[in-house]
């Protein structure tokens, strides 16, 4: 059976890491009927009828990291990864939005725009943990998360532990190298030593494993799995993992106006708030996301210009309203990773011919991604609703452009572009230069090298972390 995603509203006090879990606003929709206690205590999660509580706030946690605006004021992973590739522009006033953008970012003790992603990936790490670690040992067979929804077990500790998955794989992606990675034991912070990229991607792996072990139904996980394999640079086994995974396969990270924790960030933050702009080949490398007119990215000209009165309102309608959902993992990133695997492997017909069964099912495919497309796209001045084949460049750097141009239009604002322009250097030999934005900025001055996050200050207070192992230029 089909389970159908919840947003919670759970989140742990502390800046990275928490012993309880308060509760903010709860989601009216009729799939979340559950107590909302203003706070919950350790005490009040020991047992097992708190565990759809416990559940239902970390998947919530988790959102929030990927994919939330926070309240308002800060940006999830997908929107800020947006930020620092050539996806999105900005068009906001603040300094450490502008340093993201530039590729300049601010010194760590300074602030950055993605420090609040960074801890609330790493909250959400623990929260997912700690749940499926609680739902596993009550040894109950199902959670009932509402009077409408009741959730096996093994699908729930699943779930859990994908997301797990997809909380490493972000950091791994984001972040540079020598991520910090510490728990909470008996109510104690505990310091983890830092991790290279490497390690981080195979304890990503470890996690889409045992969920796929857990519950062998979860798709979810194989994307993850295949995700996290490539980037580890495992093209064969990456393929292998996703195999099975369904071409309309989509599994929804949820937003909703309820709550701004629960928002949409892109339209939170981009459209509503006009911070952030559709970019367009941004500093020569960036892709023509506008002016190619590609029906997979739906924009409009807002004929206003942006929070700073200067720079023009173009309007992401991939993400309409505050309650527009966030592809998380598809089967679209499924044959996307086994025609990357044929590529690296010289297998060029396989190649495309992975490609072009994509664009075949265009017009089934973008509705899946996008319930609203059809509305949104009416509003544009794209006339296009199919995709035509393609046909092999030949050479092959233009068949890698091309692959990881089908990337980028069929995941567009959905937290893959930084980790794959940042696999083009690591993987493929090439430099930021020729992959990120470069050359004059906008606003003045130039393109920075910064090709990572950095890791916010408040690490420096783990003896584990060494500060200078964190270099943002390095894939």
């Amino acid at each position: 059976m089909a389970i159908r995603r919840m947003r919670g509203a759970a989140r742990l006090p502390l800046a990275v890491l928490g012993a309880g879990l308060v509760l903010g606003g709860c989601s009216t929709d009729k799939l979340l009927n559950v107590n909302d206690p203003a706070v919950a205590t350790p005490g009040s999660l020991a047992s097992a009828a708190a565990l759809p509580t416990l559940y239902v706030g970390a998947v919530g946690d988790f959102d929030v990291a990927y994919s939330g605006d926070n309240d308002g004021n800060n940006e999830g992973y997908s929107l800020v990864s947006a930020v620092i590739a050539d996806e999105l522009r900005d068009s906001d006033t603040f300094p450490t939005r502008i340093a993201t953008d530039q590729r300049q970012q601010q010194p760590v003790q300074n602030g950055n725009t993605s420090d609040g992603a960074f801890v609330r990936l790493q909250r959400a790490r623990h929260s997912l943990a700690a749940a499926a670690d609680a739902v596993k040992t009550a040894g109950v067979s199902s959670l009932v998360i509402s009077s409408s929804n009741t959730i096996a077990a093994t699908a729930a500790i699943a779930n859990l532990k994908a997301m797990e998955g997809y909380s490493y794989v972000a950091l791994g992606e984001g972040f540079c190298n020598g991520i910090p990675f510490s728990d909470v034991v008996n109510g104690s912070t505990v310091y983890g030593a830092s991790l290279t990229q490497a390690q981080v991607y195979d304890t990503a792996a470890a996690r889409f494993n045992l969920a796929i072990t857990t519950d062998g139904t979860n798709n979810m996980a194989r994307v993850g799995l295949g995700r996290a394999l490539l980037d580890a640079g495992k093209f064969p086994e990456a393929a292998a993992a996703v195999a099975s995974v369904p071409d309309n396969y989509v599994f929804n990270i949820e937003h909703s106006d309820n709550t701004g924790r629960q928002n949409n960030p892109f339209y939170a933050i981009a459209l509503s708030n006009q911070r952030y702009t559709v970019a367009d080949q941004e500093g020569g490398n960036g892709l023509a996301f506008r002016s190619a007119l590609d029906p997979r990215v739906p924009w409009a000209d807002a004929n206003v210009n942006g929070f700073d009165k200067v720079t023009r309102q173009y309007t992401d309608l991939r993400y309409s309203i505050y309650g527009t959902p966030l592809p998380l993992a598809t089967g679209v990133e499924a044959r996307l990773i086994e025609a990357e695997a044929a590529l690296k492997a010289g297998d060029a017909t396989t190649w495309l011919a992975k490609l072009n069964g994509l664009r075949a099912q265009f017009a089934t495919l973008m509705p899946r991604l996008q319930p609203d497309w059809a509305a949104q796209i009416a509003k544009t001045t794209i006339t296009a609703r199919t995709l035509p084949p393609l046909t092999d460049p030949g050479t092959p750097d233009a068949q890698l452009a091309l692959m990881f141009s089908e990337r980028a239009f069929w995941l567009y604002t959905t937290g893959h572009r930084l980790g794959d322009l940042r696999r083009l250097m690591r993987q493929y030999g090439k430099t930021d230069v020729q992959v990120f934005p470069t050359g004059t900025y906008f606003k003045g001055g130039s393109f920075g090298h910064d090709v990572a996050f950095p890791i916010p200050f408040t690490e420096n207070q783990n003896p584990n972390y060494h500060p200078d192992q964190c270099s943002t230029t390095s894939a």
